[in-house]
């Protein structure tokens, strides 16, 4: 299997349990979509943190750098929406 497949996969995955395990926390906790979305940034810059830890080449370049900082915007923005959604 190429590589690209398995990650693809593996996002799927990680994003649609991502949904359920913010769903349950939400009704079991009861807090707002905005506080969740804090604590959910949280567990993101941990795990980016860590990755940046144990493989810190990269290079920065204006133009890509920027259009990965829109879709990270868009993502993100996103997130907001699906978290509001589920409260």
């Amino acid at each position: 299997m190429q590589n690209w497949i398995f990650y693809g996969i593996l996002a799927a995955v990680c994003f649609g349990i991502n949904t359920i395990i913010y769903k349950v926390a939400q009704q079991k906790g009861g807090f707002s979509p905005y506080y969740g979305s804090f604590i959910f940034w949280i567990g993101v810059v941990l795990i980016f943190g860590l990755f940046l830890l144990f493989k810190p080449s990269f290079e920065f370049e204006l133009k890509s750098s920027g259009l990965a900082l829109i879709a990270g915007m868009i993502w993100a923005l996103g997130f907001i929406a699906i978290a509001v959604a589920i409260a």
